[in-house]
């Protein structure tokens, strides 16, 4: 079995700066160099998925079930 423990508010880990690198790296290991807003208070949606949504919509990139299924795949791993 294989679990994910997300911790949004710090109560385990103070892990922000890195979930968002993380994230960062993800996105652009599977779309490649694409532009992100100046800051992620700058999107709508704080879910990691709504945040890709609006980050495939600002680069004219299709919001395919395979492009999210493999920036999840690469965040996890």
């Amino acid at each position: 079995m294989r679990a994910v423990i997300f911790d949004i508010d710090g109560t385990l880990l103070h892990s922000s700066k890195l979930d968002d690198e993380t994230y960062a790296s993800a996105i652009h290991d599977v779309l490649g160099p694409v532009q992100f807003r100046k800051s992620w208070s700058h999107y709508k949606n704080v879910s990691g998925s709504g945040t890709l949504l609006e980050i495939l919509g600002d680069n004219n990139i299709g919001n395919t079930a395979a492009v999210l299924r493999a920036v999840e795949e690469a965040f996890v791993a």
